[in-house]
């Protein structure tokens, strides 16, 4: 373990800038208690050398080491503020004239396009002032929204607001994500609010990055290639995900492939075996090898900005340059302390990429795969080549999937069970699919050179989609498993021993491993327990449609007209809570189904709960109100609330996100006057009652 600390100081480095970012998202020091941390590390690392005599220095050297680390700590705190300052939106929540500039070319989705746009300057009626900040927005459907592009400038008229934050238990922080993006804000603008004005003429090396991806595509698009074939090559090449629906991305995430789908290291790694191969025969003499090197280097990088330089292929492509400037110098270029070094100055650029899933999948990966693969290779020799290909692909499957499952589960909740075997398939058509796009592209312009080019490449598509699905469909393809913070910890701990006492023999590791399987699953139990001795009452903030739980104990009763959105809004706090499979609350004795005007009666923990299904306030009259604890109005309706009030004489009122602005504002007023209790969960998000 020392010798390991001594041949990589930026893990020394690496470990109290990491620890820095991590205490900058739970404490708020002052400004005194950071210059106080300076003035420790300071103090720290100029006592160091003053330290009299020899054997002295080397028994207080931990000074210097010390003082460092405190100075990185404090430093890492003083890089997540000034990144959140420069992303900050100026003029937030305020209606007006933007002037902004594309930064990205616009992505179509279902309804509308989304843009990403830096902001230039605001006006109102009163003022017309510089601004700044980048924000995402959402220009409707218009043939003119397609042909933007980076750089243009737009006047759009509209209110940048702040994303939204979690709005169900368990939710997706979209706030917080676009936030370590450096999105401030979102918009949604209709036709005619937006007009474009002219274009930043100024060289950008991001742009012409931009148009030569575009340019790129739209030579794939010539030979006629299948949505899902298009999707994939567009994917597989320069990390072009727009067009991949959410079938095939599932498909290929139930097989243990949808890696492939982002542009990473293992794309970069094959243009870069590409390149060295083609350049081979520079490598006689060091001056030709140096030539080697740098040329690689420059194809890598053209490269990376191709795909738009998105933080995966930027921080693979900075890991090979590492690799391969090291490799000039060393024999042993691949190290630990290469990769700790890359990933060293990629935080000191962008601190947030530490809560990307994407940095700490590929790092974990890699990592994983220089301890494992040497030690796995001294265990069994090859004579045969393609042996050695077949063990060495099975075994960077399984370490990378080893290394990646405590993120995976704790991200997606699924655990792909033929990983092994669909990768042993996938990788391989993969790397000959990049190959034959590389040709297709040199020769698009030679007539039967490129049909048959493009034939041979659509039926390699055709073979990763359809064994992607072939997977999918096997029995038992997929395990659902959700981790919390300490799971996760306990699981890399757990790793971590095993790996250790493997290849060292240490039985402490053992005891270690041992009590990091005791407090998991000890941790699984008390969630279990919790869950049996919770009762809940759940209304959800849907987007389309009413979405309400009744949990009791691990049951999980579902009241839905959408199942599939319930399952996207509501399926990680289901699996965080170790709940049961829902059940439809019409097919349980909870239901009463005895009134045919317009609502579902519910009786749960004592409480009658109606679900407003229809407007019948027009037609139904009672000589008494009906008196109910809960009256959840949704399905989209626009109830006279007056009049409904005259039928129901409710204790609360819960509205979802199917009810207006307009109306929830309405209803919320009228509640108000009759000291009625009130929840919207477009305003305050979703509903949460719980008992015991």
């Amino acid at each position: 373990m020392q010798n390991f600390f001594q041949r990589t100081p930026f893990f020394r480095l690496l470990v109290p800038l990491i620890l820095g970012i991590i205490a900058y998202q739970y404490l708020i020091l002052p400004v005194w208690a950071l210059f106080a941390l300076f003035g420790l590390a300071f103090a720290l690392i100029f006592s160091s050398f003053f330290v009299p005599r020899a054997n002295l220095q080397y028994r207080f050297r931990w000074l210097f080491g010390s003082g460092v680390s405190v100075f990185l700590f404090a430093f890492a705190f003083v890089l997540c503020a000034n990144t959140d300052r420069r992303n900050a939106l100026e003029h937030l929540s305020q209606e007006g004239i933007f002037l902004v500039e594309v930064t990205r070319a616009p992505s179509e989705r279902a309804r509308s396009y989304l843009v990403e746009v830096k902001i230039l300057q605001f006006s109102d009626s009163i003022q017309i002032v510089p601004s700044q900040g980048r924000a995402f927005i959402y220009l409707a459907k218009d043939s003119a929204v397609a042909d933007l592009r980076h750089g243009d400038r737009l006047l759009v008229e509209t209110e940048f607001n702040p994303p939204e934050g979690v709005r169900n238990p368990d939710g997706f922080d979209y706030a917080r994500h676009l936030e370590r993006r450096g999105i401030g804000a979102t918009s949604f603008i209709p036709s005619g609010s937006w007009e474009k004005v002219g274009r930043n003429e100024r060289f950008s090396i991001i742009g012409l990055a931009q148009h030569f991806q575009l340019y790129f595509l739209n030579v794939f698009r010539q030979f006629d290639f299948k949505r899902e074939d298009f999707a994939v090559l567009g994917a597989l090449t320069f990390g072009y995900t727009d067009e991949l629906d959410s079938e095939l991305r599932a498909s290929h995430a139930a097989a243990g492939t949808v890696h492939l789908m982002a542009v990473s290291g293992l794309h970069v790694g094959i243009i870069c075996a590409v390149f060295t191969f083609i350049f081979s025969f520079l490598g006689k003499t060091q001056r030709q090898r140096n030539l080697r090197t740098v040329i690689i280097l420059l194809l890598l990088w053209m490269y990376a900005f191709i795909t738009g330089l998105p933080p995966s292929v930027f921080r693979s492509t900075l890991m090979c340059t590492f690799v391969l400037v090291g490799g000039l110098f060393s024999k042993k270029s691949l190290s630990f302390n290469t990769i700790f070094m890359s990933a060293f100055f990629m935080l000191t650029v962008n601190p947030n990429l530490l809560f990307s899933i994407g940095f700490q999948l590929s790092y974990s990966a890699v990592l994983s795969i220089i301890y494992f693969l040497p030690r796995a290779n001294k265990l069994v020799s090859f004579n045969n080549k393609y042996a050695k290909w077949v063990y060495d692909s099975l075994v960077i499957s399984l370490v990378t999937q080893i290394a990646t499952t405590p993120f995976s589960l704790y991200y997606f909740q699924i655990f792909p069970n033929y990983f092994l075997f669909s990768n042993l398939i996938a990788i391989p058509i993969a790397t000959f699919i990049i190959y034959f796009a590389v040709t297709l592209l040199v020769v698009s312009w030679i007539p039967i050179l490129s049909v048959v080019v493009a034939f041979l490449l659509h039926l390699l598509l055709r073979a990763l989609n359809l064994s992607a699905v072939f997977f999918e469909n096997l029995p038992y393809s997929v395990f659902i498993i959700s981790l919390n913070e300490i799971q996760v910890l306990l699981l890399i701990l757990l790793i971590f021993a095993l790996c250790y006492y493997f290849f060292s023999r240490k039985y402490y590791a053992l005891v270690v491993a041992f009590c990091c399987v005791i407090g998991f699953f000890g941790n699984n139990a008390q969630i279990k327990h919790n869950t049996l001795n919770t009762q809940k009452l759940i209304v959800y903030s849907g987007n389309r449609h009413t979405h309400i739980s009744f949990i009791d104990g691990r049951q999980n009763l579902i009241y839905t007209s959408d199942y599939t959105e319930l399952h996207r809004l509501a399926s990680s706090f289901w699996n965080n809570r170790k709940l049961k499979n829902p059940i439809e609350i019409n097919k349980t004795n909870y239901f009463m189904d005895g009134f045919s005007f317009g609502f579902s009666s519910v009786v749960f923990n004592g409480l009658r709960i109606l679900i407003l299904e229809e407007d019948f306030s027009h037609t139904y009259t009672t000589e008494e109100p009906i008196k109910v604890d809960y009256l959840i109005i949704g399905n989209g309706l626009r109830p006279r609330i007056e009049r409904l009030l005259e039928c129901i004489e409710p204790k609360k009122i819960i509205t979802d996100r199917t009810i207006t602005v307009w109306f929830t504002n309405q209803i919320r007023e009228v509640a108000k006057e009759r000291s009625i209790g009130f929840h919207s969960t477009r305003l305050d998000g979703a509903y949460v009652r719980k008992w015991r």
